[in-house]
């Protein structure tokens, strides 16, 4: 292995790193601000949490991006309003679409389980404030 492979794959040892190289990467405008922002903070929550043990941090990050895009219903980078679709969001990672279905679900989950958490970055008001994300039973 090279050392530029050897640095590649040692900096992408935690998911957030992971989703942080996949956010970069991201064409802009692909998905708004408010995505980006609850995609760290999934990223920080996989990186001390079990479920990521084991798997692919590109992975995590394809499912943590589409996830993203889906709470916040971003416009797309052409202009019309729709979220990234699997398939999108897999080939932006370089993983499988399958990678993705099998994982974002379980990245919501860990998210509404922790405490203090949400999109908007205040105390945990999902219950009551109008514009909460939604729960693993609102999403396809």
């Amino acid at each position: 292995m090279s050392t530029d492979q050897e640095q590649t794959t040692t900096s992408l040892t935690f998911p957030s790193d992971a989703i942080e190289t996949a956010l970069d990467e991201l064409p802009p405008g692909t998905i708004t601000d408010a995505a980006e922002s609850y995609a760290r903070e999934c990223g920080t929550i996989l990186d001390g949490h079990y479920y990521s043990s084991g798997r692919s941090p590109s992975g995590l990050a394809a499912a943590t991006i589409y996830l993203s895009s889906l709470v916040a219903n971003q416009p797309a980078h052409r202009g019309s309003s729709r979220t990234l679709s699997q398939d999108e969001a897999a080939n932006y990672c370089g993983v499988s679409p399958v990678t993705v279905r099998q994982h974002y679900r379980k990245i919501l989950d860990l998210h509404e389980e922790s405490p203090d958490v949400n999109l908007h970055g205040k105390s945990d008001e999902r219950e009551s404030t109008p514009n909460a994300a939604p729960t693993n039973g609102d999403l396809p």
